[in-house]
């Protein structure tokens, strides 16, 4: 599958309900990504790190 659209789902994910840090790296695995490509979305304002009860979850900052 091609990297754009899984980014594209993984905005979708994030825009409903957040994503923990843990289930980002199965994600990262199973699609073939890197936390560069994750890091990269982030910079771009399209995700944003959200620290709660100690643990990195991600949510979809802006409408895609």
């Amino acid at each position: 599958m091609d990297k754009e659209i899984i980014k594209g789902k993984i905005l979708d994910l994030a825009s409903v309900h957040p994503i923990r840090r843990s289930l980002m790296k199965d994600i990262l695995e199973s699609y073939n990504l890197t936390w560069d490509d994750i890091d990269d979305m982030v910079q771009k304002g399209e995700l944003k790190e959200v620290f709660h009860n100690g643990e990195i979850f991600y949510v979809c900052k802006t409408t895609h």
